[in-house]
């Protein structure tokens, strides 16, 4: 669903038009707009938005470039206890999924098949159903998983370098 589509159907979209909206949380670094996108150029920052509630929905939004291995990553089911999932997403290369622990560890816990092989942009739909995870890219399936550690949340993103734009959050059916 594009920002301008049936806002009671989104749980949060931003399209970076008029600015950051104010629900962002940037938690490191330095973000602005360029040319109505979100771009941190500042080294490794960290942006996140929603509920910790939130469960079963759709992330969807565009990136440009490549992502090259460390660049970016996006993150789902943020938890007030510090764990969430995150998928770095190198192109050409594979999609590795994640799990971040509230102490800090990081497990990798899937290997999506393989990425794009060609320059951006890209949009990218990651679903979150019942500990279930799957991601699209361009609208090809590149894997699905399952990680019951991580139910519910906040969704973020890791960003050095990549532009991102677009951002919807849609609820699924339960």
């Amino acid at each position: 669903i594009p920002p301008s589509a049936t806002p009671d159907l989104r749980l949060f979209w931003d399209d970076f038009d008029q600015g950051l909206k104010p629900e962002w949380e940037l938690l490191q670094g330095y973000c602005t707009m360029s040319n109505g996108m979100l771009v941190c150029p500042d080294g490794d920052s960290r942006i996140e938005v929603g509920d910790y509630s939130w469960s079963n929905y759709r992330l969807a939004f565009d990136t440009g470039s490549y992502w090259i291995p460390g660049g970016a990553a996006a993150l789902v089911g943020i938890n007030a206890n510090g764990s969430y999932l995150k998928l770095n997403f190198p192109v050409c290369h594979n999609a590795y999924w994640i799990y971040h622990g509230p102490d800090g560890s990081e497990q990798q816990v899937s290997v999506a098949n393989g990425g794009v092989c060609e320059d951006g942009p890209f949009h990218v739909e990651i679903e979150a159903k019942d500990g279930i995870y799957s991601m699209k890219i361009n609208s090809n399936a590149v894997g699905v998983f399952q990680e019951n550690r991580i139910i519910s949340g906040r969704i973020g993103f890791l960003v050095n370098g990549p532009w991102f734009d677009n951002v919807v959050i849609t609820p699924l059916e339960p």
